[in-house]
């Protein structure tokens, strides 16, 4: 690469450190210590590694004057998406939830935030191929370790259990299916340059390959023979089917690449050409059929998966047509489920889908959320790699293999999203795969102002670190952590006791509306479980409940339109009245039927908000509009889940 080595003490420490997250993100796993792990402890990680390695970054680019910014048109792409998605934040629904996202997603503005400085300090510090390899070296011990998990737990053996859904230390199959794709190809990258041992090397990747997620998880798990897979060729596939289908056909061109660069053959070479074509025009086939109504990609995914993921990328469609400059914004998908919600979601032909807050496809999610000006800058991040790679072949340094990786890596990843979403894991290799091939050239910016003498760069980079580790790391981490601990069900004595642990609960903006409904949930089903605690603590459940309703009706100033919000605060106000008699009892059901209201008018064909509502007229004496509230949602779907169940109640 063209660029002096940023070989100072503070970048050498911060290629250290980007190497220790890469190992430590994949398999961090602690159960039992924050509110969805899988997720958050992994996001609050990366802020952590992140923002220790940008601060020493800006130590080094004002103080040390080690390292440069480097910008070429992988950057550009890059700094515009996330402008892009700033802007649908603040002109979105609901910007504060797209700002700071929930503990389940961490996908919202603030995490792009840091993905970008990632994206920032990486590009310009690991500026040669041997820091690139000695990373991705790192990475193939975390994915083969993730992939043997994955053989010996629910996706495989079934010796070990650490989630229901499986997917290995990553929470679900479709998330680590994606980041093993990516892995996959970055150790073949290594493999194909002769880094390290190419025989351990294969050993690892054959790991990967045939372990359940890309290779026949029925067979691995005992439920089919593997001579079964000749008579249904479906057994083949993985339990990442997508991800499968996306790395054999990288794999594939990977191969008919080496081929093309390798062979002398003119006759053979043709061949080869022609095939990579074939196999481009398939792929771009797919790829817009995948975007046409009624295709057979799209028939193909009803059948295999659920209608559900269709219905949700119709809705998209229909969100977009409202708003398709700048869409709903970044992570705000539940109100586009809400707004435009099909009763059939609640059938078995459509999975029974109580509720979504995912399109299920990075396509038609950010063309909902984002609109036009996002869909248009994330193509721009995609083909601003080929623009990068394109003009970089007349370079005396240019490698095919360099450039061949990196675009087929993200065409998989491209292709594999089309059905599935990122995550924080995989939001890591995406930035790191783009800084990889930013790295290689561009123009470099340098501070030419002596900070050092004049102190500012030492205080602004020690107070910027603090601040924002206090900010974003720890103080999520203890309301992650308090609302786990909350969620156990271990009662609590004394009011003082209560609200401390919800002041803990809710000292952060991220999860705001999500925490404390999850809560009220469990608590509802906890106090009907035991009922002994009612009849020994009744003023402290009560107490408990008005702490609920109070902070819900608070997150209501900046997320006024949430459906699931109004229907939680009228569940926990008919709970809270029923314990109580007379007017006590009449204030709360009259609470209740006002945001049970206001959720039937946010969503006219939500059957929870009409079940919900006839709930509060049933109790206040009002059966037939009960019932005629609960026709109207049978109506809408006679087969949706407990439909006749809840009309036979008002009959």
């Amino acid at each position: 690469m063209p660029f002096n080595k940023s070989n100072g003490i503070v970048s050498e420490w911060i290629k250290r450190i980007i190497s220790l997250s890469v190992f430590l993100i994949p398999v961090l796993y602690i159960s039992k210590i924050t509110l969805y792990p899988f997720i958050s402890l992994k996001s609050l990680a990366l802020y952590f590694f992140i923002e220790v390695i940008f601060f020493l970054w800006l130590y080094a680019f004002l103080v040390k004057k080690e390292v440069v910014f480097r910008f070429n048109v992988v950057t550009a792409s890059v700094l515009i998406l996330i402008f892009v998605i700033a802007l649908s934040s603040f002109f979105g629904v609901d910007s504060s939830l797209s700002f700071w996202s929930n503990f389940e997603r961490m996908n919202g503005v603030l995490t792009w935030l840091h993905l970008g400085a990632l994206f920032v300090v990486a590009s310009s510090v690991l500026d040669t191929n041997q820091d690139w390899k000695h990373l991705f070296w790192v990475n193939s011990f975390a994915a083969t370790i993730v992939s043997i998990i994955a053989l010996l737990g629910r996706d495989g053996f079934g010796i070990i259990s650490i989630s229901e859904k499986g997917g290995s230390l990553l929470g679900n199959t479709s998330f680590v299916g994606s980041y093993l794709l990516m892995s996959f190809f970055l150790m073949a990258y290594l493999w194909i340059k002769k880094y390290k041992n190419r025989g351990f090397l294969m050993v690892m990747m054959l790991i990967i390959l045939i372990g359940p997620v890309f290779f026949g998880a029925k067979i691995w798990s005992g439920k089919a023979l593997f001579l079964e897979i000749f008579s249904d060729p479906m057994l083949f596939l993985g339990r990442a089917r997508a991800a499968t289908i996306a790395l054999y056909a990288g794999f594939g061109t990977l191969a008919l690449g080496g081929v093309f660069i390798s062979v002398k053959n003119k006759l053979v070479k043709n061949i080869s050409k022609i095939a990579l074509l074939i196999m481009a025009t398939l792929a771009v086939s797919v790829f817009v059929m995948f975007f046409v109504k009624g295709s057979p990609v799209q028939s193909f995914i009803s059948e295999t998966a659920s209608k559900s993921r269709v219905g949700a990328w119709e809705i998209s469609v229909e969100a977009w047509k409202t708003r398709p400059f700048l869409g709903y914004g970044i992570g705000n998908f539940s109100y586009i489920y809400q707004d435009f919600y099909n009763p059939l979601f609640l059938t078995k032909e459509y999975g029974n889908e109580t509720w979504m807050d995912k399109a299920h496809s990075v396509g038609y999610e950010t063309l909902a959320t984002m609109g036009v000006l996002g869909v248009s800058s994330l193509v721009f991040v995609y083909t601003s790699v080929g623009i990068f790679l394109y003009r970089k072949r007349k370079d005396d340094d240019f490698d095919f293999w360099t450039a061949l990786i990196p675009v087929v890596l993200l065409s998989a990843h491209l292709v594999q999203n089309l059905t599935v979403f990122d995550t924080v894991t995989t939001y890591q290799m995406f930035i790191l795969v783009l800084a990889f091939v930013a790295s290689q050239r561009g123009k470099e910016i340098s501070i030419s102002r002596n900070f050092w003498r004049e102190g500012i760069g030492q205080v602004f980079v020690g107070f910027g670190l603090v601040a924002s580790l206090i900010f974003f790391v720890f103080i999520p981490y203890t309301s992650a952590h308090s609302t786990l601990e909350f969620s156990k069900g271990e009662f609590i004595g004394s009011q003082q006791e209560i609200d401390n642990l919800f002041n803990k609960i809710n000292i952060t903006k991220i999860g705001e509306i999500e925490k404390i409904k999850l809560l009220s949930e469990l608590w509802r089903e906890q106090i009907v479980k035991f009922p002994q605690i009612l009849a020994r603590y009744p003023e402290n459940v009560i107490y408990v409940q008005d702490k609920f309703l109070e902070t819900m009706k608070i997150s209501l100033i900046d997320h006024p339109d949430d459906l699931r919000t109004h229907i939680t605060i009228s569940r926990m106000d008919i709970f809270s009245g029923g314990m109580l008699s007379g007017k006590d009892g009449d204030v709360y059901f009259s609470d209740a039927k006002y945001h049970a209201q206001k959720a039937v008018n946010l969503s006219p064909n939500s059957q929870m908000a009409l079940w919900t509502l006839a709930v509060v007229e049933n109790t206040m004496g009002n059966r037939e509009e009960a019932y005629r509230l609960a026709k109207t949602a049978y109506d809408f779907a006679p087969t949706a889940k407990t439909a006749a169940a809840v009309l036979a109640q008002y009959e």
